[in-house]
């Protein structure tokens, strides 16, 4: 297991550097771009957070998380999450009759 998270490690790096290299590629052609953020790394963006796509989102647990809102504006005015997530297995009957009434395809 040590060597395999020593591998993931290097690889890492490897793609940080690619990545540090593609940027300043980018930046001395005069390239508009931006770095590709991860889900945790977006949630903490200023911009992200400016624009106000982040909603708070009650869980089936009881728990609380972040999550993001749709970036679509209308008249000013964006699109709320109207739902959470369902909880493990909430839908699982319905899903099953479903697919036993419409049988094989």
């Amino acid at each position: 297991m040590a060597a395999d998270l020593r591998g993931l490690q290097r690889e890492l790096r490897v793609l940080e550097s690619e990545q540090a290299l593609c940027g300043e590629t980018f930046r001395s052609l005069g390239v508009p771009h931006a770095r590709i953020n991860d889900y945790a790394r977006a949630l903490t963006d200023p911009q992200v957070a400016h624009m106000g796509w982040i909603q708070h989102l009650d869980l089936p647990s009881g728990r609380g998380t972040r999550t993001f809102a749709s970036p679509l504006r209308v008249d000013g005015e964006g699109f709320a999450v109207r739902k959470g997530p369902p909880a493990l297995g909430e839908h699982t009957e319905a899903i099953r009759a479903e697919l036993i009434s419409e049988g094989p395809r």
